[in-house]
């Protein structure tokens, strides 16, 4: 994560079962959550809510994961002992410039290994996040501005060989994409096009570049692999929609048509801490943008996001609570894929010590089991601060998750509250995977900051 440093027909009827079926196969390989659905002739978002029949059930791809590049290499954290179904490449020293440090030059061997170990833990699903600029290649070799130990001189500013209007041969961008499609084949089917374009540290550019560099990418890479999705570019922010603001502009220059999905970093604040509800709001304004431009079932994956600095955020229960939350509310409203920022990190996120995950790593493990596998059976809906939200597994367990806002931890002591639920649920479970059975079911349970799970059986 990078701080906040701001100053991306009509059917017949013959065909309509075809359509069908093959928007459903798509969503069961990639995880894709707002797609368009066929009943009677009409085209139906997703998250507008089709008959439950037509719904596909949450895939592992939904609860996605970050690392640190630490993490197996060189004395750090073991391979997470969790399950998570996806993996992006950002922070692992696979960026531009290090897998093309000259022109015509390319060394893939960090990806490799890091393909290679996600596949050894049965993880396949990876997101190549493309991002900074070779200083061989920027318009601005010498610019200092952006310089860090993973940033060299130039990589925020636009390769030299695009101008400010788009145009130009943008051909290291094309021979980068070419080496790197070539390689890995259809051992990588997503690619994302920037990271944090709205952070002058990492692009100093015009949309109009940003637009080219992602037309020229998507049709080098869907050439060699034309299975491959296309994402935009990932800005950052807030609940002042900073990402928001700057992904309009992107689409008003015509960054749309060359994506197949909208992926954003739901990080809602760098210096404080915000609560997790305030992540509804961030992606109720995407969605109003795509419909703005014509896009309004393209997907939503937020690639990054996480509570932020861990100092902002040093309670470890409270810590579990934001990650819970933050998973359930973001299924809820639409995002179809959601990665947390990070496993191993030591600073921003952090699940685990060492391999030891904190309750928050123990959270993740537990959302994995509510929501893999389930089907949207309520949306969550806030009575004053108390939450609730609705479930049903493919085996009819239905599964209501539920927290109060209002109540908080401090030291291992966390207020609650009491809540009546429905007699439909005989138990819950807590996000450290106890089980409390509800004895007789209808009976006050008490509730927290910490979501709970109540179950149907």
């Amino acid at each position: 994560m990078r701080g906040f440093r701001r100053t991306e027909r009509d059917h017949s009827s013959e065909n309509r079962n075809r359509d069908l079926r093959f928007w459903v196969v798509l969503f069961s390989i990639t995880g894709l959550a707002a797609l368009l659905i066929y009943v009677g002739g009409q085209a139906i978002p997703a998250f507008a809510a089709p008959p439950q029949a037509l719904l596909s059930s949450t895939p592992p791809q939904f609860m996605g994961m970050n690392m640190s590049s630490q993490t197996t290499k060189h004395g750090g954290s073991p391979w997470p002992s969790f399950q998570f179904g996806s993996f992006p490449t950002w922070g692992m020293g696979t960026t531009w410039p290090t897998l093309n440090p000259s022109d015509g030059v390319y060394n893939f061997s960090n990806l490799d290994y890091w393909i290679n170990t996600a596949a050894a833990h049965g993880v396949t699903d990876i997101i190549y996040s493309f991002g900074k600029t070779p200083t061989w290649a920027s318009s601005q070799p010498n610019d200092q501005f952006c310089v860090n130990p993973a940033s060299p001189p130039g990589s925020c500013d636009p390769p030299n060989d695009v101008n400010p209007d788009g145009t130009g041969t943008d051909q290291h961008v094309i021979d980068f994409f070419t080496a790197l499609a070539n390689h890995v084949g259809t051992q990588i089917q997503y690619y994302e096009m920037w990271n944090e374009a709205n952070d002058i540290k990492q692009w100093r550019g015009t949309d109009a570049q940003l637009v080219r560099m992602s037309m020229d990418a998507r049709n080098t890479i869907k050439a060699i692999n034309p299975a491959a999705l296309i994402t935009t570019p990932s800005p950052a922010g807030g609940v002042n929609n900073e990402g928001e603001t700057w992904m309009d502009p992107y689409f008003a220059a015509g960054g749309g048509q060359y994506a197949d999905v909208m992926t954003f970093h739901g990080y809602l604040t760098m210096l404080s801490y915000t609560p997790p509800e305030a992540e509804v709001g961030l992606i109720v304004a995407y969605k109003k943008m795509l419909s703005k431009y014509g896009y309004p079932t393209m997907p939503m994956w937020d690639t990054q996001a996480g509570w932020n600095l861990d100092t902002n955020l040093p309670d470890p229960d409270m810590q579990a609570a934001y990650l819970s939350r933050i998973y359930l509310l973001s299924k809820a409203n639409g995002v179809a894929r959601f990665y947390w920022y990070s496993y191993s990190n030591g600073k921003f996120g952090t699940i685990d010590t060492n391999g030891v995950l904190n309750p928050a790593g123990i959270a993740f493990e537990q959302i994995y089991t509510w929501l893999v596998g389930s089907i949207e059976s309520a949306p969550c809906t806030a009575v004053g601060t108390v939450y609730t939200c609705g479930f049903k597994m493919q085996n009819g367990l239905q599964e209501q998750p539920v927290w109060d806002t209002a109540q908080s931890c401090n030291a291992g002591v966390c207020t609650t509250s009491t809540f009546t639920p429905s007699t439909l649920y005989v138990k819950y479970m807590d996000l450290s995977g106890n089980i409390t059975q509800i004895s007789p079911p209808g009976s006050p349970i008490q509730i927290g900051a910490k979501p709970i799970c109540l179950m149907s059986k």
